[in-house]
């Protein structure tokens, strides 16, 4: 994978994006929101805090951080991992399809373009 700019990624996933992605599950509580931590499994259902613009606390394991720590801390992964699933998700243009090629018609016949040849179309040609 390309060298992932950790800068971006905290800027364009928000904690409320990447709880999402996480599959949390949360309840807002004054100006935050708080739900049950899926990794510690301490603290109850505010076992952990997400803050709008400022980061993520999980009372369990007594730390907290960015974006990213969110995603390295409740799937136990580190923090380049952890970047690199958020840039996957929501940073990365998916791929477009591959064309199929067209398929040239047997010497001495024509074929429409929606048309698949197999060896017995072609010799049919020539009988």
């Amino acid at each position: 994978m390309p060298n992932i700019d950790f800068a971006a990624i905290k800027a364009a996933v928000s904690l409320q994006k990447a709880a999402e992605f996480l599959g949390l599950e949360l309840k807002p509580s004054a100006g935050a929101f708080r739900c049950a931590c899926p990794q510690c499994e301490k603290g109850g259902d505010r076992g952990l805090v997400i803050t709008p613009g400022k980061g993520f606390y999980c009372f369990g394991v007594k730390k907290g951080g960015d974006v990213i720590s969110l995603v390295a801390h409740v799937r136990d992964i580190g923090q380049r991992e952890a970047a690199e699933q958020l840039f996957t998700a929501f940073m990365q243009e998916p791929e477009k399809p591959k064309r199929k090629a067209k398929k040239k018609a047997p010497v001495g016949g024509t074929v429409r373009p929606d048309t698949e040849w197999t060896i017995v179309d072609y010799l049919e040609q020539f009988a």
